[in-house]
């Protein structure tokens, strides 16, 4: 089975969004149990960045560091 789906997310400008709600929802009502779920970010000044389990500074702390390059 194979599901698609469009997320559009509104933002305020340059930060960190945490959209993990918003995916596993999609995911949710997929109905697909087990296989891989990949997230496409569809424009060119953005990034997804993923930190299981991570401390929250670390997110933060790397973009303020890429912001001031």
């Amino acid at each position: 089975m194979i599901a698609q789906q469009a997320l559009d997310i509104s933002t305020c400008g340059r930060g960190t969004y945490n959209i993990t709600g918003e995916i596993a929802d999609l995911v949710r009502r997929s109905g697909i149990r087990t296989g891989l779920c990949q997230v496409f970010v569809q424009h060119t000044s953005a990034a997804l960045v993923i930190c299981e389990n991570a401390d929250p500074g670390c997110v933060s702390g790397g973009v303020r560091q890429r912001a001031t390059r």
